[in-house]
Formats: structure tokens, sequence, C-alpha cells
């Protein structure tokens, strides 16, 4: 449904103008940088309309369906139109200073000035400015799709140093410390007028009641009918997306001190340490989304939505969700990388590296869609909540090294054998129950898991047989899911708390890979012309040994979470019961399972090749 109609325009007209000035000790260089953008985003999900059905029969039969939707065009004479279509420019002025006190100390003085310039506006739709939503402090206002976010200035100060203690270069201490703004992603703002209601319109229905007047029909069309053909007379029920007037893009505060040690013969120390604190964070927020009216009972006592209320958990029952993009100062990271290495002497050069790597953040803003990324972020609470957690593209460990030696012989021949090694977590992953157990609509994998001390603090259901299934009774599913709970390393140490989103970690991965370089050269007039050969063996490790070099995967997940509790009701006291998940007809025992692809599997790429 979303390939249709789905086009972009990126056209990006670029000015830059340097000027330095020596004078003694300074070098002195102003500039001043201008890009403009012309982006035209054409994203028209089920423009050719579509429906769900509950099942084969039910479409055979041309029953009512479960769920319709189209979206469509409201510019007069366009069939397909870019909702986002936007022109856009980033003024960036900036001033710096190197100054060299002596061959031994330099000093970086610099500042950057950047500023959005919007060239025109997007289209207003009335209808949604009369609406009345809560901002992130909880006071009433109206938000305009007819306007971008102020046209700040963005301030990015910075100094950096470099010494050289002993004068010899054989150690250099380096820093600095300062504000980055980088390049503006205008992206984050196509998602509003796309959604506005003004170019297109996106109809969901889901309603049982209503869809009894949405049957199939080959024509795409055929229901366009029942909804608004003219713009900014009504509100898309799919949702809409606002941006916070005194919104800011991206910035952070940056510092790093590093040294390189040079011990002669090739060999060097490297250590470097990199703090971040976010500025300007990026979030999401459900301004239509009520907060919730009451508490699950038993262990868990997260918020939640009365099911005698679920129809009342938003502010205007018509409309799925209306995201406002926001910002945090929440969030930032630290690492450190420390590395030896030896530069090729005799044939023979190598490095090790290690970086350990925390980070943290409000949301990882995954995906395009305002509302899929609102959506998709686990939380204990609602996906409202501002609720610092493990960055999930953050590695916490990884090492890397890399071995090589070259001989030349004979006169005209060379040969060069190679090791590249790396070994680290393959990443995090959160445990988040499936389904929706706080009833806040969001039936994805998004509520954190809380994780029982014992079988008293959950209820679980007995599971009838389907043709996917098995049948196990409430107690087998209780033992064989605290038998998982013992044999998973982040589940039994945190028993009784609710599991951190991205707090679990992969197992750590290991590569080992094999590079062969055979060179044949000679020279021929005043050139030297070489045949070489390659033969690289990747995951050479799995080569060796079928065991080795093997990945891991969650046995029962959805995206980065990891899911072996599948909310099935409520009891009478509120507390929710649970069914163990099923993998192959059996309950899940084991956290991990081998991967069963050429990712876990060694591969032979020879390559030739004349150089002259």
């Amino acid at each position: 449904p979303y390939s249709y109609n789905n086009d972009v325009i990126n056209d990006v007209y670029s000015v830059i103008n340097n000027f330095t000035y020596f004078a003694g000790k300074h070098r002195l260089t102003a500039g001043a940088s201008y890009e403009y953008q012309r982006v035209g985003n054409m994203f028209m999900a089920a423009s050719q309309s579509y429906y769900v059905f509950n099942s084969l029969d039910d479409f055979i039969n041309n029953r009512a369906p479960r769920g319709f939707a189209l979206t469509y065009s409201l510019v007069p004479g366009k069939e397909s139109v870019y909702s986002a279509e936007l022109k856009l420019g980033q003024l960036g002025l900036y001033v710096q200073d190197e100054i060299n006190f002596n061959e031994r100390f330099k000093m970086t003085f610099g500042l950057r000035v950047d500023r959005p310039i919007y060239h025109e506006d997007p289209l207003e739709n009335p209808a949604i400015s009369d609406l009345t939503f809560p901002d992130k402090n909880g006071n009433n206002t109206n938000y305009s799709t007819g306007k971008w976010p102020k046209s700040t200035f963005y301030w990015s100060p910075r100094v950096g140093f470099r010494w050289d203690p002993e004068g010899n270069k054989s150690m250099i201490v380096r820093g600095g410390t300062g504000l980055f703004t980088g390049k503006i992603p205008f992206v984050w703002l196509t998602n509003m007028p796309t959604n506005s209601g003004m170019y297109q319109f996106g109809a969901a229905v889901s309603d049982p009641a209503q869809l009894q007047n949405f049957l199939f029909n080959p024509d795409p069309a055929a229901h366009k009918d029942k909804f608004p053909t003219e713009a900014g007379t009504s509100v898309p029920s799919a949702g809409i997306v606002l941006i916070d007037p005194n919104f800011k893009f991206p910035q952070v505060w940056r510092t790093n001190l590093a040294f390189d040690r040079s011990f002669g013969n090739g060999w060097m120390l490297t250590m470097e340490a990199l703090v971040t604190k976010d500025v300007n964070a990026i979030r999401m927020r459900n301004a239509n989304q009520k907060e919730p009216n009451g508490t699950l009972a038993g262990p868990d006592t997260r918020p939640r939505y009365n099911p005698a209320n679920n129809g009342n958990r938003r502010i205007y029952a018509g409309i799925n969700n209306a995201i406002v993009l926001e910002n945090s100062n929440k969030g930032g990271g630290f690492s450190f990388t420390t590395q030896v290495s030896k530069n090729m002497v005799r044939g023979l050069s190598g490095s090790i590296a290690y970086t350990y790597t925390f980070s943290q953040d409000i949301t990882p803003n995954p995906g395009s869609q305002a509302a899929s990324v609102w959506s998709a972020n686990p939380t204990t609470s609602t996906q409202n909540a501002i609720e610092l957690a493990y960055s999930q593209y953050a590695v916490p460990h990884r090492i890397v090294g890399t071995l090589s030696y070259r001989a030349e012989y004979l006169g005209h021949l060379g040969t060069t054998v190679s090791l590249f090694y790396e070994a680290a977590s393959q990443g995090v992953f959160s445990y988040a129950y499936n389904g929706d157990v706080n009833g806040d609509g969001n039936s994805g994998s998004v509520d954190l898991m809380y994780i029982p001390r014992d079988p008293s603090e959950i209820i679980f259901v007995n599971q009838a047989a389907t043709s996917s299934l098995n049948a196990y009774t409430a107690q087998e599913q209780s033992d064989a899911f605290f038998q998982y709970i013992e044999q998973d390393k982040y589940l039994r140490s945190h028993k009784g708390q609710y599991a951190e989103r991205n707090g679990a970690r992969f197992p750590w991965y290991h590569r080992l890979d094999f590079k062969l370089l055979q060179d044949i050269f000679t020279d021929i007039g005043s050139r030297k012309h070489t045949l070489q050969l390659s033969v690289d063996v990747l995951n050479f490790a799995n080569l060796i040994n079928k065991n080795w070099g093997v990945r891991r995967q969650l046995n029962y997940t959805n995206g980065f979470q990891s899911n072996p509790l599948i909310f099935d009701s409520y009891d009478a006291n509120g507390q929710p019961r649970f069914r163990m998940a099923q993998v192959n007809k059996q309950l899940v025992t084991e956290t991990f399972s081998n991967v069963r692809s050429t990712s876990s599997t060694w591969g032979l790429q020879v390559g030739l090749r004349y150089i002259f």
C-alpha cells in the first residue's frame, strides 16, 4: 500500500565562500554558505485503496471488511500530488581563529551561526487550526498547519587545542568542546503538510458499523464520495502532524580529549574519550491522547486506560492521533576508545582497538512517519512519557583488530596476507509484551515487560490447540516461563522490576576475515604494471569450524523487542493474564537461537585486477 504514488524530489543548490588571512601567529578564516533545497515528497499510502478482512471466506462472500483505507488528492486536476513540496534554505556564517602560540601548542576558536529560511509556508487547514490541544506543559493551545517553526539562529561556538609537550611529536595531546548543529534535517517538517488534509486526504475506517458501507469494489475510487472532496473543510481521521512553534532542529554539546603516544619502530598508542549531551533532541508527542485514568492490578502497577472508557482515550474521538514535533534536552552519551597500532616495518603492520559506548535517549525516532515513530517507542507508561533509556543504536563493547604481512621476492612477485577480526555485542533489545497491556490502543510490542519474582506475580491462562499452536495448561506455561527466566542473564537479575528499554544485550559475535593478495609486477617503460589476484574468505572462522562465527537471534521477536509473553485478557480485579509464546508449536525455552543464513556462514570472493 505504500509503493504507489511514492516519489521524492530533492534539488539542492549551494554557494560557499571562504576567506583566509594570516597575521603572525593567527590564521583567521571567515566564510558564509547558503544551501537552497526544493524538497518534494509524494507519499500517498493506500492511494489504490485497501481492505482488510477477518478471513478469506469473508472476502469471497463479499462481507464487510475489518478495515478500509484510501488516500486521494484534494488538488483539482491532479490524481497524485506532492503533499510536501517545500522550498527551504540554510544560511551559515562562521569565523575561526587558529592561534599557534608556539611550535608545541595550538588553539582554535570558532563560531558558526546557522539559520533555516522558509521561502514559502504550507497551506493551512482551518479545521485543524480550530482544534485545541494541550501543549507539552498541559496548556491549551491551537496549532497551525500553515506555519513552520520559528526561524531561529543556531549558535555553535567551539574551541579546540593540540599540544606537543615534548616538542618531538612523540606524544600529542588534543581535545575540544563546543556546540554542534550540523546540516539541518528538513525531512522532519514534511509530515505536517502530508497529513494536513490540504493536499491529500487519508481515510482509515475501522468502526464495524461504518464498514458495512465499505464492501469490496475493485475501483479504488468507489468509496471516495463518502469522504470530503474539498480541502480545509475537515480534519483527516487517519491522524494529523503538528509542529511546536518553538521547535528547534537537533543540536548537541560535544567534548573530546585524546592523546597519541609514539614508541618508535612504528608503534603508536591512542586513547580518546568523547562526551555528548543533547541540547535539542527530537521527540514525538500525541496531543490527542488523554492521560491514563487508572492503573493495573497486581505487582505491575503501570498506568492504564479503563476498559470501560477505551473509546475515551482521545480528546477528539474522530482523529486517530495528533503527533506534535517537539524538543527535549534529555539524552547523551559517552564513548572511550583505546588503540595500539603498528605501521608497516619490514612488511608487518597491525592494530587492535577497543571501544566502549554508553548512550541514552528519549526515543530513537525510527522511521519516517510521525505516527509510527511515536507508537514504536517501548515504555512502562504511554508513548507520551519522557523516559530516558539506553539508545537502540549504541554497541556497548567492540574490539577490532587487523594484522597484515607483505613480502616481495624474485623481483616480480609480492604476497600480502591480512586478517581482520571483530568482536562485539551484537546490539541491544527490550523485553516487551506482545499485545496492548495498558489499553492505550498501541497493539504493537511497546509495553515493557514486568519481570515477576515468582509464579504468584503472574497469571497464565490455558492455551487451546490450533493449526499453528499446541495446547498447554496454565501451569505448564508458568513452569516454562520461569525456566526461561533462569536461563536468561538479564531476566534473572531483574526480577521484580520493569524491563528497561534496550536494557538487554545480544551475545558477543566474533568474526575473522582472511585476505590474500598475490601480485605479479614488472616495469614497462616508465610505468609499473601489476596483475593482482585477490582471495577473500569472509567469516574465515566458520570455514575452520562450523560452530564459529555464527550469529544469534531472538527466538520470539518483533524488531528490537523480545516477546515471550502474549497478553490475553484481564481478570476480575484488572490484573493482566498471559499466554506463553510458541515457536514451532513448542513453548519458548531459550532466548536465542542460531541465525541460519549466509550472515552466519563463510563465503569466498575471488578477484583479478590490472594496475598500471
